[in-house]
């Protein structure tokens, strides 16, 4: 096969970016922290038999995209260190994205009404079963 007798300019050319990948933080101490309330709460819930979202709220996706929703936000929970915090942290209830973005949209305080309901409606299950 014949080569075309245009020449390809040297600005068309495709350069390849090596772009260097910055290394990840290693976890710190308020991470570790939160990575073992939400093993417990999940083992707690998985015994429970709670896996899916627990608010069923409008454009509820069931089962997808599940985290924990808290009383507060983590910037008014208090000091890390304190008991007060470690209770809020375990104040929570599971969620589902969409669900959880409405009852953020709430306001904080009517969001943590809401989450302690469904935490007293979790209550309810846990005498029914003992």
């Amino acid at each position: 096969m014949k080569r075309s007798y245009i020449k390809r300019k040297q600005e068309l050319k495709r350069v390849h970016i090596r772009r260097q990948r910055k290394s990840l933080n290693p976890i710190g101490k308020r991470g570790r922290e939160n990575q073992k309330v939400c093993r417990e709460k999940k083992q707690e819930l998985l015994n429970l038999s709670i896996v899916t979202c627990e608010a069923r709220l409008d454009g509820c996706t069931y089962d997808n995209y599940l985290s924990f929703a808290h009383t507060r936000k983590r910037r008014h929970m208090g000091k890390w260190e304190s008991a007060e915090r470690e209770l809020n942290m375990k104040e929570s209830a599971c969620l589902c994205w969409n669900c959880h973005w409405n009852l953020e949209k709430l306001g904080e305080e009517k969001m943590a009404e809401e989450i302690r309901a469904i935490m007293a409606r979790r209550d309810d299950l846990r005498t029914e079963a003992a």
